[in-house]
């Protein structure tokens, strides 16, 4: 069963984010969950009574691309892949798109190849590839406010 995540399932988004390469705590996914905006949706796929794969969309809207749903993070428990778990879930998020006229975008870090294979075998095309560039913006606000 596919469904919208509640502050109940948190913890069992945090063990398949460590599973993803992401370890977080229970109290940094609550804080975040509760600051997540309409547009930010996350969806749980829950077989058995058990969450074995999550995915967080933006129902986003810009000046460029238009209007798009975009997968922000998408994993699936260790254990249940290649059994049609993640398929399940995209195809789920793709009926949302198309019953909204909207396209679908994914991210993914260069080195999760298998993940790669994994969209365009379910229709997806290669796009571009980009760079992200991260600023510590915290990190200096925390230490400047130190030496005053």
């Amino acid at each position: 069963m596919i469904r919208l995540a509640t502050a109940v399932d948190l913890p069992s988004v945090a063990l398949l984010s460590k599973q993803l390469g992401y370890p977080v705590t229970l109290a940094q996914l609550e804080e975040r969950f509760s600051k997540l905006k309409d547009s930010e949706q996350v969806w749980v796929y829950e077989q058995h009574q058990r969450i074995v794969a999550w995915l967080q969309c933006d129902w986003r809207n810009d000046l460029i691309s238009g209007s798009t749903l975009e997968i922000i993070a998408m994993v699936v428990d260790n254990k249940f892949r290649g059994r049609g778990t993640g398929r399940k879930l995209l195809e789920f998020i793709k009926q949302k798109a198309i019953d909204h006229e909207l396209t679908v975008t994914v991210r993914s870090q260069l080195k999760r190849k298998r993940a790669h294979q994994f969209y365009q075998k379910n229709g997806f095309d290669l796009q571009k590839t980009q760079h992200l560039f991260y600023h510590p913006l915290i990190e200096k606000i925390n230490s400047t406010d130190e030496s005053l």
